[in-house]
């Protein structure tokens, strides 16, 4: 449990997947920016990342902008970072226009 407001959990189990649950705003995003970049640190032990955001209810600009340093930062190690969006994390990419910047995989 990073604070009260989001939960996240690392699995490796076949490939890495962090879960993210909650909220993901000003008071969450420097712990979830810091999980992060821990295990773009890992370096080939995380070759890939899947963040799975279907149980974000409500994502402010600072998650976002963590969310969207995470895929550049992934991206400049040419290492892939998929991200399942929840539907208000969805609907913020489009409003936003920063969908392109991710490789979203949306729920089935």
């Amino acid at each position: 449990m990073l604070s009260p407001g989001l939960s996240v959990t690392y699995a490796t189990d076949p490939s890495a997947v962090l879960t993210l649950a909650g909220e993901l705003d000003v008071a969450t995003g420097p712990a979830l920016r810091q999980a992060l970049l821990d295990l773009l640190n890992k370096g080939e032990d995380v070759p890939d990342l899947t963040i799975d955001a279907t149980q974000v209810t409500f994502v402010d600009s600072t998650g976002l902008a963590v969310l969207l340093m995470g895929a550049r930062r992934w991206g400049a190690e040419e290492r892939r970072m998929v991200l399942r969006p929840s539907p208000a994390l969805s609907r913020l990419l489009d409003l936003t226009g920063v969908r392109r910047a991710f490789e979203v995989e949306e729920e089935r």
